[in-house]
């Protein structure tokens, strides 16, 4: 599916309709995602979707560990090649990057006046 349209994808959310053009065996069952995040963002987003996330990760690490909870998020980006966590329900994603925008203004420093 990548190859086929590199930069513009097939479209977010297009996944289930276009993937079985490209099965290579069927046995019936409905693939309603591509159990990987990256390749699913890549297919359907095609190459730059795909970089902006890999920028928006590698933008997240050094932040994430200035805070104990912000390794969380890189767990869940990391749990993106095995399954499809951000497929699931938009409300999830949309908090995840909400989490991801306040590690970001994260500096680790702990404000100590009364």
């Amino acid at each position: 599916m990548i190859r086929n349209r590199p930069l513009t994808g097939f479209g977010l959310g297009t996944w289930s309709e276009v993937y079985p053009g490209f099965a290579r065996f069927d046995d019936g069952l409905f693939a309603n995602q591509a159990h990987n995040d990256w390749v699913q963002w890549a297919a359907e987003g095609g190459i730059p979707f795909f970089l902006l996330m890999a920028v928006v990760a590698g933008l997240t690490v050094r932040p994430a560990f200035r805070s104990l909870w912000g390794l969380g998020m890189l767990a869940v980006l990391l749990h993106c090649f095995v399954d499809y966590p951000m497929q699931q329900r938009p409300a999830l994603t949309a908090f995840f990057f909400a989490m991801l925008g306040m590690i970001q203004g994260f500096d680790g420093r702990q404000d100590r006046t009364p």
